[in-house]
């Protein structure tokens, strides 16, 4: 099975505790990026405060963020944005 998505949460996942993304794991991204696999940094953060972090790892990487509602590309920008009103299935959870 060839993989074709990676998706990784940045706080507390990819960034250590100085805010950084290690050595090590940049350089396993990039390999996978160069493997033909795309990159997904999923996050409940604004896009303004995630793109400095992929611009850390130095490649293109889709981003997912405000819990999924915003999804951007860098090579290609906007994908899609959802806004959903607060209730219905929501609050009955």
């Amino acid at each position: 099975m060839k993989y074709k998505l990676l998706c990784t949460d940045i706080d507390g996942t990819l960034l250590n505790d100085d805010k950084e993304v290690s050595k090590e794991d940049r350089e396993a991204l990039r390999w996978a990026y160069s493997q033909g696999i795309k990159i997904a940094l999923v996050t409940s953060r604004m896009p303004t405060s995630t793109e400095p972090i992929a611009r850390m790892l130095g490649i293109p990487c889709i981003l997912a963020c405000n819990g999924g509602s915003c999804i951007l590309s860098q090579s290609c920008g906007y994908i899609s944005q959802r806004n959903e009103q607060r209730g219905g299935a929501a609050y009955d959870l």
